[in-house]
């Protein structure tokens, strides 16, 4: 199942598969000034992906990758593999 949402501020995707029982969102915001991650009882990484800053939280059954380009925020969060949305945040460009 997929659903696509468009705001003013930027869009987000959420996806879900039946048959794994995972499920994400993911989010694209513009012109943002302040980042901010929950990382409360989280592993949390500062890493680096495509030369840009972004955070990895394990929190739970629950990842979220936030990554900063240019003035806009990636985010996806959701219960899929770890290195599920690494992927998805190295096919950005």
């Amino acid at each position: 199942m997929l659903e696509v949402h468009e705001e003013e501020w930027g869009f987000y995707i959420k996806y879900f598969n039946d048959q794994k029982q995972q499920a994400y969102n993911f989010y694209f915001w513009e012109n943002m000034k302040n980042t901010v991650v929950d990382t409360e009882d989280g592993n949390t990484v500062e890493t680096e992906i495509n030369g840009n800053q972004a955070f990895a939280v394990q929190k739970g059954d629950k990842v979220r990758i936030l990554m900063s380009k240019n003035n806009m925020q990636f985010f996806v969060d959701g219960t899929i593999p770890y290195d599920e949305p690494l992927k998805i945040m190295e096919r950005l460009k």
